[in-house]
């Protein structure tokens, strides 16, 4: 095909692929099909994020039990701390 050739097009070509044109059942199917893709892919995306919803609660319950755990420890660490202050301050005074 040179560049001043247009491509030929059948009406029947035309008329499948011109949603405007086909007739209204076939409109109607692709307007159906399309809508269930559409919803299939909703679906998923429904599932992805319920699936990574679930596991960031699981995470963050974790991350909390360990933070938890962790003040525990801290609050261990200072009593331990304040009576060796306390025993070195007694004994600096004797």
């Amino acid at each position: 095909m040179t560049g001043d050739q247009k491509p030929t097009y059948s009406r029947y070509q035309d008329v499948q692929k011109n949603p405007i044109i086909m007739n209204p059942e076939k409109r109607k199917s692709l307007e159906l099909a399309t809508l269930e893709q559409k919803i299939d892919e909703l679906i998923e995306t429904v599932e992805k994020l319920s699936s990574e919803n679930k596991q960031l609660k699981t995470e963050s319950n974790q991350l909390a039990s360990e933070r938890l755990s962790l003040l525990e420890k801290t609050e261990q660490a200072r009593t331990r701390v304040e009576a060796m202050i306390s025993r070195l301050k007694a004994m600096e005074t004797r």
